[in-house]
């Protein structure tokens, strides 16, 4: 009776120390979700310094999507289509869809020469972005977190590839408009973060 009633204890402070450990967990995450530290980076376009808040971008491999969306609002002008389609191919290469990618760059190789040549310069930076991405997408993910779903995870990896978020950052300061001379959307907000 006494080696059953050890064993029981045993089984039950192991689960109280689990408890304990996940609602520790919880608290940490409710803590870093109140308070965030922005990191600074300096811009290359102009002197200033800009705080970049990881802590406001839910899903880094949605982040393009969303701008491309949120651009859909702004103005008309003859390249608005090209900044669209050049927030979608960013959009796609944060989130490794390196078909996807591959194709709209032959596309527009092929079929858009104005648009690739504006593109061109940045080619080898996007498919390094599509290369980190897909590898985190179809890796095996062991250091997947408690209740973390996969994008939050692919997020998680995202910011640690440094390479990675040296280009996000490039383009995430990069005034697209300029690159394709919309002089009459230059209001339109760019970036978020």
């Amino acid at each position: 009776m006494g080696f059953w009633n050890k064993i029981d204890n045993r089984i039950k402070s192991y689960l109280e120390k689990q408890i304990e450990r996940q609602d520790q967990i919880q608290a940490e995450r409710e803590s870093k979700i109140k308070v965030s530290k922005p990191s600074k980076v300096k811009q290359t376009y102009n002197s200033q310094e800009k705080k970049l808040d990881y802590s406001k971008i839910t899903d880094i491999g949605l982040y393009f999507m969303e701008l491309h969306d949120n651009f859909k609002k702004y103005g008309e002008s003859e390249n608005r289509d090209y900044i669209l389609e050049f927030y979608w191919v960013l959009g796609c290469a944060s989130q490794g869809r390196s078909d996807e990618v591959s194709e709209i760059l032959k596309n527009a190789k092929n079929n858009d020469q104005s648009f690739y040549e504006k593109i061109q310069p940045f080619e080898t930076q996007i498919l390094r972005m599509t290369k980190i991405s897909q590898k985190i997408d179809e890796s095996d993910m062991n250091d997947l977190k408690n209740s973390e779903s996969i994008g939050e995870y692919q997020s998680r990896k995202l910011l640690k590839s440094k390479i990675f978020m040296k280009d996000f950052n490039f383009f995430n300061r990069l005034e697209i408009t300029d690159i394709f001379n919309c002089e009459n959307i230059k209001n339109a907000p760019q970036h978020r973060i």
